[in-house]
């Protein structure tokens, strides 16, 4: 019920190990290692991921290498630094996760506590980029100027309810904006009854559209199903959604969802016996505070 008691990890001992995961490419796994340290839940360090250990968890496991107790390299004192933060900043150990933006490259999220704001800026592309994106907390003394206090160092721009961050590729940056003891009260109240309750800010409709690359049988009937019980929970015996066809080859539907969900779902169609599913990834989805966008998916196979 509550995901900040959920424990978090980049790797183990059944799987690779994170940095060779990345290629070996140390700008990743800081940014890794960001994620795990600022995101809501425990997270949990497997040995040598301070150093950090390399290896494969292949049929000899090469990802069980022995410690390498080196206190000196620069990972190991990134590391420490990191969980010294986490543990001065209540709102880090133990905020609410406000999701703020996100995209293919850049992820922008809040933790939040009576007390105490924490934001979290992560660029994950090889390009320079700017976050644009809808901020929903009032500042101190009306601050609209922010600056990092760990990672890259820049600022956040505060106006007309927007924050503008721009960052250089692969980097990070976190703002703790000051504030005194319980200025966050109303705010963190609000948030805490949204985790609660999903539906307290109301609904909207939201409209999926499926885009089918190759002609399909006529008889075929396209369904979409996600990880909520507005799209049927994954049950795609009984519980997904039937979509209408609207052109050779393409479907649509509208759902009724509350504002700021975020959910997952995939198409597939059936054709008498016969269900096929759309390749790849699910899909990942936002919902807007005014309704009425599409979700597009392109279903090329």
């Amino acid at each position: 019920p509550d995901a900040g008691f959920l424990a978090t990890f980049l790797d183990n001992h059944d799987l690779d190990r994170f940095i060779t995961s990345c290629k070996a490419d140390i700008r990743s796994y800081k940014l890794a290692m960001t994620f795990l340290m600022t995101v809501r839940g425990i997270p949990v360090l497997c040995y040598g991921n301070e150093v950090p250990l390399e290896g494969e968890h292949a049929e000899k496991p090469m990802n069980r290498g022995n410690m390498v107790f080196n206190q000196k390299s620069h990972m190991y004192l990134f590391t420490k630094d990191l969980i010294k933060f986490r543990k001065d900043n209540e709102a880090l150990r133990r905020g609410l996760h406000c999701h703020l933006y996100a995209d293919e490259n850049s992820y922008l999220y809040g933790r939040l506590t009576s007390n105490q704001l924490v934001l979290v800026a992560l660029n994950n592309s090889e390009q320079a980029l700017k976050i644009n994106a809808e901020f929903p907390f009032e500042l101190e003394n009306n601050d609209v100027l922010l600056t990092s206090v760990k990672g890259f160092n820049t600022s956040a721009v505060i106006n007309e309810k927007r924050i503008n961050i721009s960052l250089p590729p692969k980097s990070f940056a976190i703002f703790v904006p000051n504030c005194d003891p319980g200025y966050y009260k109303d705010a963190y109240e609000r948030a805490k009854k949204h985790f609660e309750n999903e539906y307290e800010q109301g609904t909207v409709n939201q409209k999926i559209r499926v885009k089918v690359a190759n002609y399909l049988p006529d008889q075929a009937k396209v369904f979409i199903t996600g990880n909520c019980k507005e799209l049927g929970s994954w049950n795609n015996a009984n519980c997904a959604v039937q979509m209408v066809k609207v052109k050779k080859n393409l479907y649509e539907t509208t759902i009724t969802m509350p504002k700021g969900k975020i959910f997952e779902c995939k198409p597939f169609y059936k054709n008498g016996s016969q269900t096929v599913w759309k390749e790849g990834e699910n899909t990942i989805h936002l919902v807007g505070e005014k309704g009425g966008e599409f979700l597009h998916i392109d279903w090329a196979n």
